[in-house]
């Protein structure tokens, strides 16, 4: 919050419900007085942006404010004495200690651009764009609620340090008695895709099963296996269409297992067992544990990046991310121009993947004017349109391999069309057809919100000339 001395100096933001922490700042001097992580930074004419680091589990915070005499930040005042605010932000963060740039809002949250690395590399990705989901598991970070149903087995809250940093990675261990071991949490499904995916990592057990229950899946074997030491996927039922496991740095794996559900209220389970190879329905006497952070239920044929929950389901929506305004008509060339883009192959997704596209805008007779990158597991493609009717199509060639950086080069002109993709001259030419004149808008890694890549773009370069076709691939290397 920024905020200036008025005819009262100090200012408080304190957590007021368990865990209980505050900060106090002085107005006046420019300082921290007292708290936890926190900062103060001068931004001119009396005005300081002051920030508070929250520690997990906040519900409820107050600013609170008084002179600098008062012992006491929540006196009653003197009805007339107060300070300066403006500009106040809430914003959910990992590693991070100072606010970032202030974003305003009006009538719904501010969700920034998400910028991704690797886990395990820490190498830059480029930016997420994804389509809108929601989490249907409760509680899914905290395994020690009731939402969670042991079986065999006790749930131990915070006791390492999880894929995000701070130590609120739970333990889960089977209590040696026989039978299965593992907890589960009670759903509704509907008739459709599922994704199940949980953050694990071993301790003193190896092994650990991922399960629809046996109601949800048509033929009962919705389950597959993971190997937490080797980071290997083992035994896969029947009744799954994908499982995988990804590292996640640390020790860690993000597991996960897809499936087509039967509608109705049944669960959803996760399991203590012996091997990689064991059955939807072992038995074992074992007194082990395994580590677990941010499980997801989600409604789709494969995972999206973790959605923390409470108390109730939640929901991120979907990216949208485009230029407009003289943002996009500063730099944009009409006539002609080269477009450079490179991206992740997503993993899985909906039969059509759009990259890049350059300034979408509908006709009044809802017809599209558009300059674009697509692509595909197949037929990936440039196109120019006007009206809605094709005016040039160049196709990219080479596999589709997903989780591969691919890089696509694409030029424009009156009757000149061409595009390279990984150092290669793609699908030919095309010398026939017109340009769009009237572009407004540069739309990144989406169409419609049921038309998104699911994956990261890693750069986009603009050139307001048309390259000539020997130049492209070495822009794509």
């Amino acid at each position: 919050m920024y905020a200036k001395a008025g005819e009262y100096d100090r200012i408080q933001f304190s957590i007021i419900a368990t865990p209980s922490a505050s900060v106090t700042f002085s107005l006046t001097l420019g300082t921290i007085i007292g708290g936890g992580v926190a900062s103060i930074t001068p931004v001119g004419n009396g005005w300081y942006r002051c920030s508070f680091s929250l520690p997990a589990g906040v519900t409820t915070v107050q600013v609170r404010f008084s002179a600098e005499d008062s012992t006491a930040l929540d006196n009653k005042g003197n009805g007339t004495s107060g300070i300066y605010v403006w500009g106040a932000q809430f914003e959910r963060v990992t590693y991070q200690t100072v606010p970032s740039a202030y974003n305003r809002t009006v009538a719904s949250a501010y969700h920034g651009p998400r910028f991704d690395f690797d886990p395990v590399t820490l190498a830059p990705d480029g930016l997420l764009i994804e389509e809108q989901r929601v989490n249907l598991a409760f509680r899914s970070q905290d395994f020690t609620d009731a939402a969670w149903i042991p079986a065999r087995a006790t749930s131990t809250a915070d006791v390492t340090t999880s894929p995000d940093g701070t130590t609120n990675a739970d333990r889960i261990t089977a209590d040696g008695t026989s039978g299965n071991h593992n907890i589960s949490q009670n759903v509704t499904y509907t008739a459709a895709a599922h994704t199940i995916s949980v953050y694990a990592k071993k301790d003193t057990n190896d092994f650990m099963q991922l399960r629809f229950a046996t109601a949800a899946i048509a033929d009962g074997t919705g389950f597959a296996n993971f190997d937490l030491n080797a980071g290997t996927v083992g035994t896969i039922g029947a009744g799954l269409s994908a499982a995988s496991i990804t590292p996640a740095g640390n020790g860690w794996y993000r597991c996960t297992i897809s499936g087509t559900t039967l509608a109705g209220a049944t669960n959803f389970a996760i399991y203590i067992v012996t091997n990689a190879s064991a059955t939807s329905a072992q038995s074992n006497t074992l007194a082990t544990s395994i580590f677990l952070y941010g499980a997801q239920l989600e409604v789709g044929s494969f995972s999206t990046s973790f959605i923390p929950t409470g108390s109730a389901q939640a929901t991120r929506i979907a990216d949208n991310v485009s230029m407009t305004g003289t943002n996009f008509s500063s730099w944009y060339n009409q006539s002609e121009g080269t477009f450079v883009a490179s991206y992740i192959n997503p993993i899985v997704g909906p039969n059509r993947f759009p990259a890049v596209y350059a300034a979408r805008i509908q006709a009044n007779n809802s017809s599209q004017n558009t300059n674009e990158v697509f692509l595909a597991t197949s037929s990936s493609q440039s196109l120019i349109r006007i009206s809605n009717v094709d005016q040039a199509s160049n196709s990219f060639t080479g596999a589709y391999t997903p989780g591969t950086i691919r890089t696509v080069a694409t030029t424009y002109k009156v009757n000149d069309f061409a595009v390279a993709s990984n150092g290669v001259l793609s699908g030919g030419t095309d010398v026939s057809g017109n340009v769009p004149t009237t572009l407004n808008m540069l739309n990144i890694g989406f169409n419609t919100s049921s038309d998104v890549l699911n994956s990261h773009i890693r750069s986009i370069s603009y050139y307001p000339v048309r390259w000539a076709n020997a130049q492209l691939p070495s822009l794509t290397i």
